[in-house]
C-alpha cells in the first residue's frame, strides 16, 4: 500500500505559477453563446455591440485539450443573422 501512495504522490505536479485562460469578446448586431464542453454556457444576450474579456477558467473542469462550441443567433426579434452582424474571439 505504501508503494501505491508513492507512486501517486510521485505523480502529482505543483506548479509554480497558475495560468489564466481567458476569452476576448467583440460582437455586434447579434446574440452569441460561449460553451466549454462538459460544462455550462455563458451567453451574451445583448442585441447592440458588446466587448468583454471573459475568464475561462471557472468554465474548464479537466486538463488537457479544450473544446468550446460558439454558437451565433440572430438579433432579439429577428429571424435571420444580419449582414453586418460581426463576432471577433480571441481565446
Amino acid at each position: 500500500m505504501e508503494e501505491l501512495v508513492q507512486k501517486i504522490y510521485n505523480n502529482i505536479h505543483n506548479y509554480p505559477q497558475r495560468p489564466v485562460f481567458s476569452v476576448q469578446v467583440d460582437k455586434t448586431g447579434c446574440r452569441l453563446s460561449i460553451e466549454m464542453k462538459d460544462y455550462l454556457d455563458y451567453k451574451f444576450t445583448e442585441s447592440n455591440g458588446e466587448s468583454m474579456n471573459l475568464p475561462l477558467n471557472y468554465f474548464i473542469t479537466k486538463s488537457g485539450k479544450q473544446t468550446a462550441i460558439i454558437k451565433v443567433y440572430p438579433k432579439e426579434g429577428e429571424q435571420y443573422i444580419s449582414k453586418y452582424a460581426m463576432v471577433n474571439l480571441n481565446f
